[in-house]
């Protein structure tokens, strides 16, 4: 892919006549110290990183789900024949 940038004379003329001042709508953007850095996260991403919080605290698997599987396929009652399963597949895909 070619990117072509063409005019920057006029770009960097705006960026010195502005400033590094970058977007500043967030709430105290006017009340920054010169020279100092701040960083502002939208709700949707304060949103995003609670739900990444959460999800990151649950199990990758279900232990009871687990369990409760691993007892029924010892206890004999998950046990399919060969013809059931094609049966389920074969249904399923039609």
């Amino acid at each position: 892919m070619d990117i072509k940038i063409t005019n920057t004379a006029s770009v960097y003329g705006l960026y010195n006549a502005n400033g590094p001042q970058g977007a500043k709508k967030a709430g105290n953007a006017s009340k920054a110290e010169p020279g100092k850095d701040e960083f502002f996260l939208s709700t949707q991403g304060v949103d995003y990183h609670a739900a990444r919080k959460i999800l990151a605290s649950l199990p990758d698997v279900r232990a009871d789900r687990v369990n409760q599987v691993m007892d029924k396929i010892n206890a004999g009652a998950g046990e399919a024949s060969a013809s059931e399963i094609a049966d389920k597949i074969l249904s399923s895909i039609t």
